[in-house]
């Protein structure tokens, strides 16, 4: 009954957490009110930070955060419509004798159709990138791999398949967002990304995953196309294929 209503009506995932019999008349009286209230999803998104593997894959942003203490929830917005509910949250420790430290992150709820995003926002940025710098540093020892197995005479037809997909262009700036370490090694072997950031964290089922944000100057394309152009390489080839109308 329990697993049931969790996957037919929308009810709670922690009636699977009971004994049959207690999950049966809590899945019952769940019938009649609210499928899934505000508050078991917050449960739901410091379930996922505190999670394991995740949490222990990112022990020091999670131990920097809470620091042995309990967190706080304060609500700043909330918005529903139609199919779309949205709730954002100010982040607060408890200090010792009952004071509130603000940590200067927010906690997006975002309930879309069936499926809910849950998300870690900074506000000061530059105060916890300290906690990846060793994701970050990783990432970095990658590219200088990656680019070393690289065909270096002409890397444009490898970033122009970036700029096709992943890679945007924006305001003279060439700029991607990922949470995939490999795609963040690979393009920063091809683009040298200028500034790396982490803006956000994303509460998986997996446990928490940082979201890397990166620019740089359009200038490493036009560098790009310009030494294609005059080897005779990639980009040569492109604009046949382009005359030709094959791609």
């Amino acid at each position: 009954m329990a697993a049931w209503h969790w996957l037919e009506v929308g009810g709670s995932a922690w009636l699977l957490y009971y004994a049959p019999y207690t999950a049966y008349f809590k899945a019952e009286k769940a019938g009649v009110v609210r499928p899934v209230a505000v508050e078991e999803m917050v449960a739901e998104a410091l379930r996922r930070l505190f999670l394991k593997p995740g949490a222990d894959h990112h022990r020091g942003f999670v131990e920097g955060l809470a620091k042995g203490g309990r967190l706080a929830l304060e609500l700043v917005e909330e918005k529903t419509k139609k199919k779309t509910e949205s709730y954002v949250f100010r982040l607060f420790r408890l200090e010792e004798g009952g004071g509130l430290k603000e940590l200067d992150i927010r906690l997006s709820i975002r309930k879309v159709g069936e499926g809910i995003v849950y998300t870690l926002k900074f506000d000061d940025v530059e105060k916890w990138q300290e906690f990846f710098k060793q994701k970050l540093d990783a990432a970095v020892k990658a590219a200088v791999e990656v680019g070393g197995r690289l065909p270096v005479e002409d890397s444009f037809p490898y970033m122009v398949g970036w700029v096709n997909s992943d890679v945007a262009i924006s305001g003279g700036l060439l700029e991607m967002g990922t949470s995939h370490l490999w795609q963040l090694a690979e393009t920063h072997a091809l683009f040298g990304w200028s500034n790396i950031i982490i803006s956000r964290v994303n509460l998986t089922l997996e446990g928490p995953k940082p979201q890397f944000d990166v620019y740089t100057s359009l200038d490493k394309l036009d560098d790009a196309i310009r030494k294609s152009a005059e080897g005779g390489g990639g980009l040569r080839c492109w604009a046949l294929r382009r005359r030709a109308g094959r791609g």
